[in-house]
């Protein structure tokens, strides 16, 4: 029987890590089953992402278009996120990601609920256990890996972006904005879950964030961690540097503010406080 190689190893790692899609990988000779799309093709015919958009405006976005056009983004860059970042914290691994080796899948209601890295090697540190297996490549420590990912992740979600932007009323700065606010939120999270050390994660996910920065002059807001303290302890969170937007299906007045999510920039710095201490205090199966 022949084992998994490294590169499946690592994914299905990072999917029993949870998440809100599930990851999985797939040799780069495959064919895609019907209702999967890589993005390279999705990038190619503007009516693809623009029924993306579509689709969501009359869902989930209330009829909305900007709203529908930052939801798809944060989509698409949550898919990458989700898939690159929990290996790069946990193993010190880094997936690739290319637009023609992501392939997604769209629930009937409009979000991305599944993502496949379509590859064969992954990248790993020279002291990685598997470094001498021949389905790894060895990079030249962690800064060249954070690189990396930070390269890859520009590179495919820049055409996506591009197609976002022509059918809604959401900017690019907007877009980079909610994916790197999605690494603070991952990062966080699996330090909450004790996955890995709070603060060696945040300066990973820290530097990530600089390297995308660095290639994307558009990218003006980025997270800032946040740690509150329950009973139980310290407990890290990521306020985001930019707004989701759903706050704008609520209703005007109490209700619209009480519709801020909880990690939300638009929030006061007092009552974010007190609502991610509200969060972090409920146990988790209750």
């Amino acid at each position: 029987m022949t084992s998994p190689g490294t590169l499946a190893v690592t994914v299905a790692r990072a999917d029993r890590l949870g998440g809100p899609r599930r990851l999985a990988v797939a040799p780069s000779s495959a064919t895609l089953p019907d209702g999967w799309i890589d993005l390279a093709a999705a990038a190619d015919h503007p009516a693809v992402v623009g029924g993306w958009v579509g689709d969501a405006r009359r869902g989930f976005a209330g009829g909305l278009t900007d709203v529908a056009g930052a939801a798809v983004a944060a989509q698409v860059g949550g898919a990458l996120v989700g898939l690159a970042v929990p290996p790069l914290l946990v193993a010190r691994r880094g997936v690739p990601l290319t637009p023609a080796g992501i392939a997604v899948h769209r629930h009937p209601g409009g979000w991305i609920d599944r993502v496949t890295v379509i590859a064969d090697l992954v990248r790993v540190l020279a002291d990685d256990p598997d470094a001498e297996r021949p389905d790894t490549t060895v990079v030249d420590g962690t800064a060249a890996l954070v690189t990396g990912v930070a390269d890859d992740l520009v590179a495919t979600l820049a055409p996506i972006f591009d197609r976002v932007r022509a059918v809604a009323p959401f900017g690019r700065s907007g877009m980079w904005g909610s994916t790197v606010d999605e690494v603070g939120v991952v990062a966080t999270r699996l330090a909450r879950e004790g996955a890995v050390d709070s603060e060696e994660a945040w300066a990973v996910a820290d530097h990530l964030i600089d390297a995308v920065a660095a290639q994307v002059p558009r990218l003006r807001s980025r997270p800032r961690r946040v740690d509150v303290t329950i009973a139980s302890g310290t407990v890290p969170f990521s306020r985001r540097g930019t707004c989701c937007l759903f706050y704008k299906l609520a209703a005007t007045g109490p209700a619209r503010r009480a519709a801020y999510c909880a990690t939300c920039p638009l929030l006061s710095d007092d009552e974010q406080r007190a609502r991610l201490v509200a969060s972090a205090s409920v146990p988790p199966n209750a």
